[in-house]
């Protein structure tokens, strides 16, 4: 491979990284990512769970899917939303909970179960 194309491909690859950190340095969709690690969900409860409204979602969650981190799968009218990446998530997530104390994936999966009740309730 010629120097160039190794320069054009190392750039490519560092322009990815800067676009996953970018979408990663905004709250809302650290808290999307740190709520998608426990499982896949769909527009409407991430919205409840997240106290945020759907077009504000979709609009953090197409960043997260240009950096690669989240993906989605239409069922029906719903867009469900799951991480790419969890591995990376993973890692990513235990670095933070170590160095700034963030609240554990298990918490976020009960918050999320809450959620779901409410919605199988038929109140949202």
């Amino acid at each position: 491979m010629s120097e160039s194309v190794t320069e054009s491909l190392d750039m490519r690859e560092e322009e990815n990284q800067v676009k996953l950190f970018k979408a990663l340095a905004n709250p809302v969709r650290l808290a999307i990512v740190r709520y998608l690690y426990d499982g896949p969900s769909c527009v409407n409860l991430g919205s409840i769970k997240l106290g945020i409204s759907q077009p504000n979602l979709s609009k953090h969650l197409c960043v997260l899917q240009e950096a690669g981190l989240v993906g989605y799968k239409e069922h029906g009218v719903l867009h469900c939303y799951f991480l790419c990446r969890p591995s990376l998530v993973k890692s990513l997530l235990a670095i933070l909970e170590r160095s700034y104390g963030f609240v554990p994936c298990s918490k976020i999966a009960r918050d999320k179960k809450a959620a779901e009740s409410v919605t199988k309730e038929g109140t949202v």
